[in-house]
């Protein structure tokens, strides 16, 4: 009985309300003698467009077999004596089961990030460097358009737009409230920025200064920042045990202590990231670009070429602000950037005539917004 009442306890308190764990795919229900069986599938089918040749040539999907086995985390007995039990005006056993409860949350949390966080970088799990100036640590600070970056990542993996989680390390958190308070403000209220559910989390791994993931515990290395999808990470807790254990004749009271079997992971090397702090170089200096903050278009399609010069000779590249401006297309080579715009033309209904949107050219951690505004044509 006072085992079922203790091990209630634990599994009520290990995933309080505010745990980002709570959004990982559980996968109890698969669990089977402290084991999961899954299977990775295979290569997604093609797809053929408007066909002539039948039949189509089939192809066998190969699937791989995964055996995971759940951790074994175990807390250290705690002596609880009879006087103390006898003593105390609330039940100290009870209370010393909920401290072993909050303290195999914490650790499984560890655990999970560092599960889920890349090895290294790959389109598939993208591993970023900070961009922003340095933060007075030797290392750059997170910027908002670092989170941009990240998303666009994701988004060119076409990983799905709900379920995007991010764990903000606490370096990463002082950054972007020392960028803009207001906007900080704004995330930590909504709970959201470019499309991730942010969390607040400090134990998510390390990385080394070229982005390799550093072995688990390792804490003198950079600082990162985690994402992912929710449906591309899983958790599964196992069996739990432990009671109070009577220890007269040499203690005097109780031992209580728990072992639970427990693991988190992606299910495969996909919709994963991480954002770490790039060592800064202070003494170097700072990059700027210079070139044209306007063009002016007018309604014809036509495609304009501006040069745009960095002072340390790096290449630009370009992204608009706004991908639903659909009627501008902008790409760039070396230090020159092509600005294409669709035809504009008359609409006696439309309230505006002219239309609005803006690009971004970076190098590095410069950038430079240019305004592209285009004249509708006339009657």
């Amino acid at each position: 009985m006072l085992k079922q009442i203790f091990v209630n306890i634990i599994l009520a308190l290990f995933y309080p309300e505010f745990s980002w764990l709570k959004e990982l795919t559980s996968m109890d229900h698969m669990v089977s003698a402290n084991k999961i069986n899954l299977a990775e599938v295979g290569a997604d089918p093609e797809v053929v467009k408007n066909n002539s040749v039948w039949p189509l040539t089939p192809t066998q999907r190969t699937d791989t077999g995964i055996e995971i086995v759940l951790a074994t985390f175990d807390t250290k007995p705690t002596h609880v004596t009879n006087v103390e039990e006898m003593e105390t005006n609330y039940n100290k056993c009870e209370s010393v089961v909920r401290q072993h409860a909050s303290a195999l949350s914490t650790m499984a949390a560890l655990s999970a990030a560092h599960n889920i966080a890349p090895a290294s970088h790959t389109a598939a799990t993208p591993v970023l460097e900070t961009t922003g100036k340095d933060r007075g640590d030797g290392n750059k600070a997170l910027t908002y358009k670092d989170i941009l970056r990240l998303r666009t990542a994701f988004n060119k993996q076409n990983y799905p737009m709900e379920g995007r989680i991010l764990l903000l390390c606490p370096e990463h958190e002082e950054d972007l409230l020392a960028e803009d308070v207001d906007r900080y403000n704004r995330i930590m209220t909504t709970g959201q920025v470019a499309g991730f559910k942010v969390y607040s989390f400090n134990g998510n791994p390390n990385y080394s200064t070229a982005g390799v993931k550093s072995e688990y515990g390792t804490t003198n290395a950079q600082p990162s920042s985690v994402a992912f999808c929710k449906s591309e990470v899983m958790r599964a807790m196992g069996t739990i045990e432990g009671e109070p254990e009577k220890r007269w004749a040499d203690y005097r009271g109780w031992l209580l202590g728990f072992q639970m079997r427990f693991v988190a992971m992606p299910f495969r090397s996909k919709g994963i990231a991480a954002i770490y702090s790039a060592v800064s170089n202070p003494d170097a200096p700072e990059v700027t670009i210079t070139g044209a903050d306007t063009v002016e278009a007018g309604p014809t399609a036509k495609s304009y070429n501006r040069t745009y010069a960095v002072s340390n000779g790096s290449p630009i590249s370009v992204a608009k602000d706004d991908e639903s401006a659909t009627w501008l297309t902008v790409s760039a080579n070396g230090n020159k950037a092509t600005i294409a715009v669709e035809a504009f033309a008359y609409d006696a209904e439309a309230e505006e005539n002219t239309r609005t949107a803006t690009f971004t050219v970076s190098a590095g951690e410069a950038t430079k917004t240019v305004t592209v505004t285009q004249t509708m044509a006339e009657a």
